[in-house]
């Protein structure tokens, strides 16, 4: 009895260290589900601070020049948005005649950055030209006549509605050392499927006409018809109409979407650095949504101008444009930027609904090289920022892998990068033109 005496202040003595380790147990679960929900909030990138650096997944980093493939010029998706297509030049552009003398190649890749094809679009359309006063492109001595076969000079890069067949309008040149003194326009048709491609072409060939692709016959358009306008739409003969205040359902960035799209296409913001103005630009091709018509080029440009109500020719002579939203704006404020003086143009891109602005960002140190024509760099990433179209917040910032390559310069030209939403909206690419590589990005903002 004494031992059970004694055993029971024992047990009421522990009564209150076993309560207090079951409030700590409580405390500690209560704890981990804060930080699990900390860990969780912070995965979805939902602080405040954490919005301008949330990751997107699924990157997939391209280097063309390990396919063989140097100064690429276009790129376009496919309509399901599962594949991107590239014309680059096949081996290194390293002499002013590449893409005369040297042939393009287009290479199709899957989001995961896996090659599927490569189509040839020069080995069956080509052309021979004689020079007899230049000895650069032939290695042949001055004033020796020397026949070489040449290849078309692209013009753009689009994919059909229906997923079958990408458009490449193209100029050949037929003058002494490339230059042009004479042109003939064309058109080829490449199979995504490795079968045979169509091209046609003809001379002369006006500014503003486009291509019955069934009849294969060019439409001549009148000059005095064509206007300049924040729109187009095609009609049902064929003729892309000019529409001043676009439809609100013309998709944005998207030339072959619909009847109907605008003249905010992926394209580029430059500075004038004399005048402060920041101007933007656009080249595309369009596509009739029944596949029947092709407009090799619709041209878009004008200086940003926030008094501007539409689209229109101001008293000195230039064009002004109305800025399209505040994402813009702030994208291309930042080439005002003093501590980037290299910087000169931006890339922009908005997904077909307009909603988001994608703009590559100022590089320094990338700036200054392609400034002066550098030919090395050291390992760098480039960047791309999303912004918000409606308020112009930034919603994210896409890095690329470090570049480490040498610079390419097709012909003294430094073309821009190339940035591209695919239809859904879920997926951006960024073509660097000037470092041979190609990122695509998952992007999610939800």
């Amino acid at each position: 009895m004494r031992e059970l005496a004694g055993a029971m202040p024992a047990a009421v003595i522990n009564a209150p260290s076993w309560r207090g380790h079951t409030r700590l147990a409580v405390l500690i679960t209560a704890l981990a589900v804060v930080v699990v929900l900390i860990a969780t909030v912070a995965a979805w990138g939902l602080f405040p601070w954490q919005q301008h650096a949330r990751p997107a997944s699924n990157v997939a980093s391209i280097s063309l020049a390990a396919n063989n493939l140097f100064c690429p010029s276009y790129a376009t998706w496919s309509p399901n948005g599962q594949q991107v297509a590239v014309l680059a030049q096949v081996g290194k552009c390293d002499n002013p005649y590449a893409g005369i003398i040297t042939h393009n190649a287009v290479a199709i890749f899957d989001t995961h950055g896996q090659l599927v094809r490569q189509l040839n679009p020069d080995l069956n359309f080509s052309d021979t030209i004689t020079y007899t006063d230049d000895a650069q492109a032939t290695a042949t001595a001055t004033g020796i006549p020397q026949t070489i076969r040449v290849y078309p000079t692209y013009l753009g890069l689009l994919w059909s509605s229906d997923g079958k067949r990408l458009a490449l309008p193209f100029h050949m040149n037929y003058g002494a050392n490339g230059d042009s003194s004479s042109l003939e326009y064309g058109v080829t048709l490449l199979p995504v499927d490795g079968s045979s491609q169509k091209s046609f072409s003809y001379s002369p060939f006006y500014g503003n006409d486009y291509f019955d692709l069934q009849a294969k016959r060019p439409i001549h358009h009148n000059s005095s018809d064509w206007q300049i306008a924040l729109g187009y739409q095609w009609g049902d003969d064929g003729k892309l109409v000019a529409t001043p205040v676009p439809s609100a359902s013309a998709p944005v960035g998207n030339p072959s979407g619909g009847q109907a799209f605008t003249a905010w296409q992926p394209g580029t913001v430059s500075l004038d650095r004399k005048t402060s103005a920041l101007s933007f630009g656009a080249v595309v091709t369009a596509w009739s949504p029944d596949g029947r018509y092709l407009m090799p080029l619709v041209g878009f440009g004008g200086e940003l101008d926030s008094a501007a109500t539409d689209y229109a020719q101001g008293s000195d002579g230039e064009y002004h444009v109305a800025p399209r939203d505040k994402g813009l704006m702030a994208a291309a404020i930042r080439l005002k930027d003093p501590a980037d003086p290299y910087a000169s143009q931006t890339s922009v891109a908005w997904p077909p609904d307009g909603t988001l602005n994608a703009a590559t960002d100022p590089n320094l140190l990338i700036d200054q090289i392609v400034a002066n024509l550098g030919s090395d760099i050291p390992a760098a990433s480039q960047s791309v920022t999303i912004f918000d179209s409606a308020t112009g917040t930034k919603l994210l910032t896409l890095k690329s892998h470090p570049l480490a390559n040498r610079l390419q310069i097709f012909g003294g030209l430094t073309p821009q990068p190339v940035l591209g939403w695919n239809a859904h909206g879920d997926k951006i690419f960024f073509l660097d033109t000037n470092f041979d590589m190609l990122t695509i990005w998952n992007v999610n903002l939800n």
